[in-house]
């Protein structure tokens, strides 16, 4: 699988790290000043923009400026040998630049076209320009806090929009690639961060957009599906909501024996509490009763939903991520360096076990360009 990325900043980018993960050759063709974007932003490691890192790590890089003469053969060379070409923007703004659907499938009638924006392709707000945020602002996502009468965006919030819409660009390049496969015909695949931020905020939106209401916080949940303190003051959550598991946690916490067999579990498999106001305080004082790993202990013994609250730095430094992969190595300015491990596992091929490098802006452009039968002398006022 041959994916050809023009797209910069972070959602195009991460697609074309997916379908690396998943065994594809990608070859990103970037501007001589800058690069995608990613390139010179903090945060850094080892003397590398990290983001750049994280997403690059394994591509092929070429660096040419669109008004470099030798701009057209180059993406015609690209097109023809590729399974599917990544943008991102306005369709007359990449007709400008000769990356438009028509343009590109004409050079290879079998090509998948996919491009990434902010809002889309139709409707009021397709021209906008949008970084990670406005996406998601505009879909309902983003909450604020106010200080001294100044809002922000709630401190621990990230952006969604921007990452889901790298991760459906890959899948629907997927489905597409087994749709071309099976008609012979080029693909049109479009996804854009304001429809990823919407999907994402799934179950409160199809909730609203059928009751006209959001759908329960979990804060409003009773208190078999709540976090509680423990002894030493860490945070464990606790979901005991379908009957077998509730039984178990009465009888550890030493609850009312009556409790055992309350809740509606006639009517429905799971039962979070909430006509129970009362159990929370209840249970919270027994858990403050005992420090939180003797607590966890407790809870993997009887088997019931539960989990601790941990920061991310221990997530990521645990045992069990380790054990899962879910953080790999790479090669970055000839270090090791750290980047997210690809969430899938496979019995068999795609091998994503090997360490992948970052590569240096336009590092593989003469070699590229040698593959085309073009030449590699750069013209002094390409970039």
């Amino acid at each position: 699988m041959q994916i050809i990325d023009f797209s910069r900043y972070m959602p195009g980018p991460l697609a074309s790290r997916i379908l690396l993960d998943l065994g594809a050759q990608v070859i990103k063709v970037e501007n001589p000043v800058g690069g995608d974007a990613n390139r010179g932003a903090p945060p850094y490691v080892n003397g590398e923009a990290l983001f750049q890192v994280a997403l690059n790590a394994g591509a092929r890089s070429v660096a040419m400026s669109a008004r470099d003469p030798r701009w057209p053969a180059l993406v015609e060379g690209l097109v023809k040998g590729a399974d599917a070409v990544i943008v991102g923007g306005q369709e007359l703004a990449l007709a400008k630049l000769g990356l438009g659907y028509d343009r590109l499938t004409a050079i290879n009638p079998r090509l998948v076209w996919c491009n990434v924006t902010g809002y889309g392709e139709v409707g009021p707000w397709r021209d906008l320009p949008s970084h990670g945020l406005n996406p998601d602002a505009f879909a309902g996502l983003v909450p604020l806090e106010w200080t001294d009468g100044i809002p922000d965006p709630h401190g621990d919030y990230q952006s969604a929009g921007a990452p889901l819409s790298g991760i459906f660009a890959a899948l629907g390049i997927l489905g597409a690639l087994r749709r071309r496969d099976e008609t012979g015909q080029p693909q049109r695949v479009h996804t854009s961060m304001f429809n990823s931020a919407i999907w994402w905020n799934w179950r409160h939106v199809t909730t609203l957009a059928n009751t006209g209401e959001m759908w329960w916080r979990y804060k409003d949940f009773g208190g078999r599906y709540a976090t509680y303190r423990c002894q030493d003051d860490d945070v464990v959550l606790v979901c005991p909501i379908e009957r077998h598991f509730w039984q178990r946690f009465v009888d550890l916490l030493g609850l009312p024996a009556e409790w055992r067999d309350k809740g509606s579990w006639a009517e429905t498999v799971m039962d979070h509490g909430y006509n129970y106001p009362d159990e929370r305080d209840i249970i919270a004082e027994r858990m403050a009763t005992r420090p939180r790993d003797e607590w966890l202990t407790e809870f993997q013994r009887i088997s019931i939903p539960f989990a601790p609250i941990l920061s991310p730095a221990e997530a990521i430094e645990s045992e069990h991520a380790r054990a899962n992969h879910a953080l790999r190595e790479i090669i970055a300015n000839g270090k090791k360096a750290r980047i997210p491990g690809f969430p899938v596992q496979f019995g068999r091929d795609p091998q994503v076990d090997a360490v992948l490098r970052t590569p240096a802006l336009g590092e593989h452009t003469a070699a590229v360009l040698a593959e085309l039968s073009l030449s590699s002398q750069t013209r002094q006022d390409a970039g």
